[in-house]
C-alpha cells in the first residue's frame, strides 16, 4: 500500500526510485503424465519399462518389484530388465518424489516372460502340375513362437526374391520354372525347412 507521509495531506506525485519485483513460485509435487506399459518378451530377450513424470525438479525415481520389493539401483524413469527370465515375470511400479509434496506410485506394468518354441513345419507345401502361363501356389504351415519368418527357395539353395511368407505364388509359369520348391520357417529360437514340393509344368495339348 502506498500513502502520504501523513494523514492530513494528500500527494499529487509520488516519485519512485528504484522498484523491484520479485516472484518466488511454490513448488509443485510430482505426478505421473504416462504410466509404463505392459511388456512380453521370450527368456534371453531385455524388457525396458519407462515412467513419464512432471513437478519440480529433481525427482527422484525408485522402481519396484511386486509392490513391495526394491529393485536395487533402479533410479532413473526408465528400467530394463536384460536378459529376462520366467523368474522375472511379475508387476514392476516406480515411485516418484521430489521436495515439495508427497511421493506419487504408478500403476503397475506387468512383465511376461515365456520359454520361445523352435519353429516346425505342420504342413509340408504339395508337389503341382500346371500348364504353361497358368499359376502355381505353394503354402506351408508352421508352427513355433511368433514371429516367424518365411524364405523360399527353388531346387534347394537358391533364393527366391521377396518370397518371405508362408504361400508362394509363381505365375506366368514356363518350362523354366520346373524345379522343386521349399521353405525354411525360421524365429527367435532356430529354423525348420520343408520337404521340397515338385513343380511340373505339363506341355499344352496341340489342337487338331
Amino acid at each position: 500500500g502506498i500513502r502520504p507521509q501523513n494523514a492530513a495531506s494528500s500527494a499529487t506525485n509520488i516519485v519512485f526510485n528504484e522498484v523491484r519485483v520479485e516472484l518466488v513460485p511454490a513448488g509443485t509435487p510430482p505426478t505421473i503424465s504416462a504410466q509404463p506399459q505392459d511388456q512380453s518378451v521370450f527368456v534371453g530377450q531385455n524388457a525396458t519399462f519407462t515412467v513419464a513424470a512432471t513437478g519440480t525438479a529433481p525427482l527422484g525415481y525408485q522402481w519396484f518389484y511386486n509392490n513391495d520389493t526394491l529393485v536395487t539401483d533402479a533410479t532413473n524413469a526408465s528400467l530394463t530388465i536384460t536378459n529376462a527370465q520366467v523368474s522375472d515375470t511379475g508387476g514392476y511400479s516406480v515411485v516418484v518424489s521430489n521436495a515439495y509434496g508427497a511421493p506419487v506410485t504408478s500403476a503397475n506394468a506387468n512383465l511376461t516372460v515365456t520359454v520361445p518354441t523352435a519353429p516346425s513345419i505342420l504342413t509340408d507345401p504339395q508337389s503341382l502340375t500346371v500348364l504353361p502361363g497358368q499359376t502355381a501356389v505353394f503354402t506351408v504351415t508352421a508352427g513355433g513362437s511368433a514371429p516367424l519368418g518365411y524364405q523360399w527357395y527353388f531346387n534347394t539353395n537358391t533364393l527366391i526374391t521377396n518370397a518371405t511368407s508362408d504361400t508362394l505364388t509363381v505365375t506366368n509359369v514356363q518350362l523354366t520354372n520346373q524345379g522343386t520348391y521349399s521353405v525354411v520357417v525360421s524365429n527367435f529360437v532356430s529354423t525348420a525347412a520343408s520337404a521340397n514340393a515338385a513343380h511340373v509344368s505339363a506341355p499344352r495339348a496341340r489342337s487338331t
